[in-house]
């Protein structure tokens, strides 16, 4: 999944508007897709760093550096909280992320619609953990309020 957001630092809003949702494609169909779409380059492109190999691919051959994300234990729960945090009404009644209605939005807004506590988790260390199905667009949005609760601005480091 690659979406693109825009934010709007004066009120801290994060806008999710296009997406790409494909499944078993090559890095450079990925890129050529990402390219297609992307009529302002962002500032940073955070990624999985699980997929270091595609991370590496992208910047090598493809001229696309990411950033990765941060992981260890509590970093899915952490995320999860700061994604819950920006869709929370603020004192005048507006959440601080929204989800625009664009055909290649329709995965991401199921997977927010469908998105579930793993109630049979049995890794006792690990609690309040979500259910690991279809959620590729869930993982972006919880990296990206991440990455924007670590910087102080939308394009810094």
């Amino acid at each position: 999944c690659y979406l693109l957001a825009a934010h709007d630092p004066t009120d801290d809003t994060v806008h999710l508007y296009r997406a790409i949702y494909r499944r078993e494609r090559t890095i450079t169909q990925h890129v050529d897709a990402i390219r297609e779409i992307t009529d302002v380059w962002p500032d940073w492109i955070v990624a999985d760093s699980e997929d270091r190999g595609s991370r590496l691919t992208m910047a090598r051959e493809h001229d696309i550096p990411t950033l990765a994300t941060r992981k260890g234990k509590g970093s899915v729960r952490s995320g999860l909280n700061h994604v819950s945090e920006r869709l929370e009404p603020d004192a005048s009644g507006r959440p601080h992320l929204f989800v625009h209605d664009h055909p290649t939005m329709k995965p991401v807004i199921k997977e927010f619609l469908s998105y579930r506590w793993d109630t049979m988790n049995s890794k006792r260390d690990q609690p309040d953990m979500p259910l690991k199905k279809d959620d590729h667009a869930m993982d972006c949005v919880r990296y990206l309020c991440t990455r924007l609760a670590s910087s102080s601005t939308f394009g810094a480091g």
